[in-house]
């Protein structure tokens, strides 16, 4: 069980986004949360194997999307007739 897949899948639930929404505050323009995010309640599961299974599935979604992404940008670079990039275009294109 990967604590980062799991943890990205709580702080996406609908509960802990509104708990996170309730404790936000605009001052001046910037929304910030401080250190009352320290009391935002994550509702972690109990039975293992489902904390497994979500982790799993998360990090198969972040990595389903890594593809697309890149599978897009390609599509994007033969629309406008560009070939393949070079390395170090490739290190650009990674930070897009």
């Amino acid at each position: 069980m990967s604590l980062s897949e799991t943890l990205l899948s709580l702080l996406n639930c609908p509960i802990v986004k509104h708990q996170i929404r309730a404790k936000q505050f605009t001052r001046d323009v910037i929304d910030t949360l401080g250190k009352r995010i320290f009391e935002v309640i994550l509702p972690m599961p109990r039975d293992r194997g489902l904390r497994e299974r979500i982790a799993r599935e998360i990090q198969e979604t972040v990595l389903a999307r890594v593809v697309l992404r890149n599978k897009a940008k390609q599509i994007s670079l033969d629309v406008e007739g560009i070939t393949a990039p070079r390395e170090e275009e490739k290190e650009l294109l990674e930070t897009i």
